[in-house]
C-alpha cells in the first residue's frame, strides 16, 4: 500500500494554476503595498543586509518591485521569478513600520513555493502540467516526491495558523469567551467599521445573540478550517468560499485589503485542488460554477 502510495505521488505533477492563482494573489497584495504608498513613510530606515530597498536607490527599488510584480502576476517563467518574489516580501517584510499581519505570512508561502518552482519548465502559471506523467526519468520522480512533501508542508503551515488563531483567542482575551470581542475588534477607532455598513453592523453589534454567534462562530471556523488537514476533499470547495467570504467580510468591515488577499491566496493553496482548477463549462452562475469546479 505505501508502495502504490509512494509510486502514485512520483509520477503526479504538483505545478498547476492552484499554485498559480496563490502567487497571484500573494504578488497583488505586496504589490498594492508598495504602489499605493510612499515607501519612505511605511519603511524603517535599517534593514538586513541584502534588503531589496537597501541595496538600491528607493525609487529605482520601487519601480523595479512593482515591474517583478507585475510580471509574477501575469505568471510568466514562474522559474525565474519565484526567488525575486520572495526576496521582495523578505525585504518589505524586514523593513514595514506597520505589519499588519499578512506580511509574515506571504514571506512564509512565497519561500515555500521557492522549490516546487524553481525547476517548473512551464511558460506560465496558469498551464496545468499533466496530472500524472508515466514513464517519467528516476530524477523527474524524486523532484515530483519531493514537491508533495513541499506542498504537504504548506498546508499544514496554514492550518496549523488557523489552528492557533482559533484555539489562542480565548485566552489571550477574556472577551472572546463572554462573547463580546467581534464588538471591540469592529469599534476600533482605527480598524473598526464605518461608512456605508454602519447601521447594518451596528444592529448586528448590539444585539447579544447576534454578537455572540459572531464572536464564538470566528472561533470554530478557524478551527474547522484548521481541521481541513483531515478532511475528506469533497468539502473543500465549501470551505474553500466560505473562506474566502469571511475575509472578504472583515475587508469590507474594517478595510484590511492586503490581509484579504494574502489569506485567499493561502486558503487556495490549502484548499483548492491539487490538480488545478478544471472547469468542464463556463458557466457564471455561483452554484453552477462551484458545482462544475472538480477537486
Amino acid at each position: 500500500m505505501f508502495k502504490k502510495y509512494i509510486l502514485r505521488i512520483a509520477n503526479t505533477h504538483f505545478r498547476n494554476n492552484t499554485i498559480g492563482l496563490t502567487r497571484s494573489f500573494l504578488a497583488l497584495a505586496t504589490l498594492t503595498i508598495i504602489l499605493f504608498n510612499d515607501l519612505d513613510s511605511i519603511l524603517s530606515s535599517s534593514g538586513f543586509r541584502f534588503n531589496f530597498f537597501s541595496i538600491l536607490d528607493l525609487t529605482f527599488a520601487k519601480f523595479l518591485s512593482i515591474l517583478i510584480l507585475l510580471i509574477v502576476i501575469i505568471g510568466w517563467k514562474p522559474r525565474y521569478t519565484a526567488i525575486f518574489h520572495f526576496w521582495i516580501s523578505f525585504s518589505l517584510f524586514d523593513r514595514i513600520l506597520y505589519p499588519e499581519g499578512g506580511d509574515r505570512i506571504t514571506v512564509i508561502l512565497t519561500f515555500l513555493l521557492i522549490p516546487i518552482l524553481l525547476f517548473d519548465k512551464r511558460k506560465s502559471h496558469w498551464v496545468n502540467a499533466p496530472t500524472t506523467t508515466e514513464g517519467q526519468s528516476f530524477l523527474q520522480q524524486c523532484s515530483n516526491i519531493f514537491n508533495h512533501f513541499v506542498h504537504t508542508t504548506i498546508r499544514v503551515q496554514i492550518g496549523v495558523i488557523y489552528f492557533f488563531s482559533g484555539i489562542s483567542k480565548p485566552f489571550l482575551e477574556e472577551t472572546w469567551i463572554q462573547g463580546t470581542a467581534i464588538y471591540y475588534y469592529f469599534s476600533d477607532p482605527v480598524f473598526g467599521y464605518d461608512g456605508f455598513q454602519s447601521g447594518i453592523i451596528e444592529f448586528l453589534l448590539n444585539t447579544p445573540v447576534t454578537l455572540l454567534m459572531m464572536t464564538w462562530g470566528t472561533i470554530l471556523f478557524e478551527l474547522s478550517l484548521a481541521f481541513c488537514l483531515v478532511a475528506s476533499r469533497k468539502y473543500y470547495k465549501y470551505f474553500l468560499v466560505a473562506g474566502i467570504t469571511m475575509h472578504f467580510s472583515i475587508f469590507i468591515i474594517q478595510g484590511l485589503s492586503t490581509f484579504f488577499l494574502v489569506m485567499t491566496g493561502a486558503l487556495i493553496v490549502y484548499l483548492g485542488p491539487k490538480e488545478g482548477f478544471l472547469i468542464n463549462k463556463m458557466n457564471w452562475n455561483p452554484i453552477q460554477l462551484l458545482k462544475r469546479i472538480k477537486f
